[in-house]
């Protein structure tokens, strides 16, 4: 569990910085952090319990495996089974998937009130009328699909345990009377043969269950895989190592981010040389935080390039070119640890 742990928390280092703006991607991210780790752990349980009711299958199909209409009967149990749970699986697993985006704001809207960061916001503006009322939107949508998947649901496990017991139950009951009746076995086998169909059924079903959750699993478990196999265009690029910083070139740059009309940055060129003190001055939206983020690479500028001492960003090594900087955003206060311990 701490190996997989640790190995997203690598992974989602070197996620570029422009996925966090697609809400298709970070939908895919979030579900693929949340259950990666724990549906691996689970893979690993059911698979130890399939193994444990397959043997115990093979020891009581000795009985049994002589009697075709018993089998039969199973079998038939086993199918409806596999239908019904597999249906289930899944339909729980599209209500968690079309509700991801407004699960995430359900949670963030609580987190927002509780910790004291945004304590004077709530205070002192109309922040938490709009997040009160993106709580009540998302809980809507969130319970409206729940409701519909429960009722659904329900339908299937009263239809399935309905023919389950009709079938797997009633059946095996009749058909052991009529043999008992009819003498064609003793009481001693009514009864033995009774508990092992009931004890077979059980765990041959579990086994067959188990293997449908493992299929549900993988629909989970494919989330992870897609976050593993993701490349960065910008993260984790090898390239020209570089040990200082003379001078910062940025020329002709123009930048804008996804899906919006308007450049944040329209044809800047600038020189920065070691040991210069300078200020960017602007009005909110104006570019400044913009423009740290292009010098620290998380975004590729749409026109232009910046350099450091003649070489492109493109052709330096991404980890190189980041410890050249030490930045303190100005959402200062995030971490429970000091400037110092971070540098």
């Amino acid at each position: 569990m701490k190996k997989m742990q640790h190995f997203l928390f690598s992974k989602v280092k070197n996620v570029d910085m422009e996925m966090f703006d697609n809400p298709e991607f970070y939908d895919n991210y979030s579900r693929a952090l949340r259950d990666g780790t724990w549906m691996g752990m689970r893979v690993f349980d059911n698979i130890v319990r399939f193994l444990t009711s397959f043997f115990i299958v093979l020891a009581l199909g000795v009985i049994i495996a002589s009697d075709l209409i018993l089998i039969s009967i199973i079998v038939v149990s086993a199918i409806i089974n596999i239908l019904a749970v597999n249906s289930i699986n899944k339909s729980w697993y599209l209500w968690s998937k079309e509700t991801e985006a407004e699960r995430r704001m359900y949670n963030y809207v609580n987190r927002t009130f509780y910790r004291q960061r945004f304590a004077g916001e709530i205070k002192t503006t109309n922040v938490s009328s709009l997040l009160t009322t993106k709580y009540l939107e998302s809980a809507e949508v969130i319970n409206k699909k729940y409701a519909k998947t429960h009722k659904k649901v329900v339908w299937l496990h009263t239809a399935h345990n309905l023919v389950k017991g009709l079938i797997e139950r009633g059946l095996v009951y009749v058909y052991l009377a009529y043999q008992l009746l009819k003498g064609y076995i003793t009481i001693s086998i009514f009864t033995s043969s009774l508990n092992a169909t009931f004890q077979f059924s059980s765990n041959f079903i579990d086994a067959i269950n188990i293997l449908t959750t493992l299929k549900e699993n993988s629909l989970y478990i494919d989330d992870f895989i897609w976050l593993v196999n993701y490349k960065g265009k910008i993260e984790g690029r090898q390239g020209i190592k570089v040990d200082k910083l003379d001078e910062l070139n940025i020329n002709h740059l123009d930048f804008k981010y996804e899906n919006t009309s308007n450049f944040s940055i329209n044809d800047l060129s600038l020189n920065i040389k070691k040991g210069e003190k300078i200020a960017l001055v602007g009005l909110n939206g104006s570019g400044k935080t913009t423009l740290t983020k292009l010098i620290l690479n998380f975004y590729l500028p749409s026109e232009g390039y910046i350099a450091i001492d003649g070489n492109k960003y493109e052709d330096i090594d991404q980890k190189s070119l980041r410890n050249r900087y030490a930045v303190v955003f100005q959402d200062f206060q995030i971490y429970a640890l000091s400037i110092g311990e971070i540098y």
